[in-house]
């Protein structure tokens, strides 16, 4: 089929997907911008300041990534911003400054702002940060959490207590205090999924032999993306069960779960996780999914994945061909860049087509 590009209005790029049988239309906000990150901060301080959602959104999300000390000041401020959708974003890069008073100080802030996915992503970033002031906080915040008494039945606002109890209890082991880790086993039982999903993910960061025959009989639970964190976690403890799961969810889940155990074999780096990739390439019948496998497989050392990458870079779907060209750029190698060089005569979107040029132009100069 015949490569489409991007529709444009300005910087606004839109694009339509199959999403479960569906045309859905996207959109996306891209601003160009020369050299590294560390180069643009004022640039994307001006984007936030700018008021335009898009370009605010952008600005942010890349002042998170920078981990450059002349973000911070902007990365607070957007935090502080009640109307800005990318308050999540902004806890998310304050992280990235372990020690800094600051950055804990506009975090502990948010524990009262009633936005529950904002006061999870800051109680994670808390713990990365370490400030000392944070463990009395959290401590506080976990109190009033385990003095409800539906915390772990199906009542309707139990879940959310729950979730956000166990986002305090891994705060506080990050921050080296483990006096609430026995209360983490009850999590994995709870009656509602979502807990169950998060209780999981905890022990994928805090591995515990303690946990390993609740962790196992997730791997039975109905919802296909507890089983994937239980198999994570139990890797961490060497079961073998683990990774036959896996393979299971690969082989049979819907698009989302393959998704996710591509992406969780991928961070295990082990070889037999390698091993299940390179056999579910052969099935795979997602093209973005191929490339993400590609990319695993290829960035770690195995020659499987090329002909996913060629294949991705002549889809007709822009989005496709915009990821195969970061991952091709990306892994730098001698074949990878000729796919990209093969790529160009034929590339029709003027955004994609200056994107290769850049790519193979910076390899050729490093």
């Amino acid at each position: 089929m015949a490569k489409k590009a991007f529709e444009r209005t300005g910087n606004y790029f839109r694009f339509e997907q199959d999403v479960d049988g569906r045309k859905q239309k996207f959109e996306f906000y891209h601003e160009p911008f020369e050299g590294e990150l560390s180069d643009n901060i004022d640039l994307f301080v001006e984007m936030y300041e700018s008021g335009e959602p898009g370009r605010m959104q952008q600005g942010v999300n890349l002042l998170a990534q920078s981990k450059d000390e002349r973000a911070l000041p902007c990365l607070i401020k957007a935090l502080k911003d009640t109307t800005f959708a990318g308050r999540p974003i902004a806890a998310a890069g304050l992280a990235n400054y372990p020690g800094s008073k600051k950055a804990a100080k506009a975090l502990l802030r948010t524990f009262t702002s009633g936005d529950y996915i904002l006061t999870v992503t800051a109680l994670k970033a808390l713990g990365q940060v370490g400030y000392k002031g944070a463990r009395r906080k959290t401590r506080r915040v976990l109190a009033q959490c385990l003095r409800r008494e539906d915390l772990f039945t199906s009542a309707d606002t139990a879940a959310a207590a729950a979730v956000l109890a166990l986002a305090c209890i891994a705060t506080l082991l990050e921050l080296g205090d483990k006096e609430y880790r026995p209360f983490l086993l009850r999590f994995l039982a709870h009656t509602e999924g979502v807990v169950r999903y998060h209780g999981a993910k905890v022990f994928m960061k805090f591995p515990d032999k303690n946990a390993e025959t609740l962790l196992v009989k997730l791997l039975g639970d109905p919802n296909p993306l507890v089983q994937l964190n239980a198999a994570q976690a139990l890797t961490k403890v060497e079961n073998i069960e683990s990774y036959e799961v896996m393979e299971k969810l690969i082989a049979e889940g819907e698009p989302g779960v393959r998704g996710a155990a591509i992406a969780a074999l991928g961070e295990l780096e082990t070889p037999e996780a390698d091993d299940i990739m390179e056999r579910a390439l052969q099935g795979e019948p997602d093209a973005g999914l191929r490339l993400e496998i590609a990319w695993r497989l290829r960035r770690r050392g195995r020659d499987a994945g090329l002909e996913e990458i060629r294949a991705a870079l002549e889809h007709e779907n822009p989005l496709i061909r915009q990821n195969a060209i970061r991952i091709a750029s990306e892994l730098g190698g001698q074949p990878e860049l000729a796919l990209l060089r093969e790529a160009l005569p034929t590339e029709p979107d003027e955004f994609l087509k200056n994107q290769i040029e850049r790519k193979t132009a910076s390899a050729k100069k490093a």
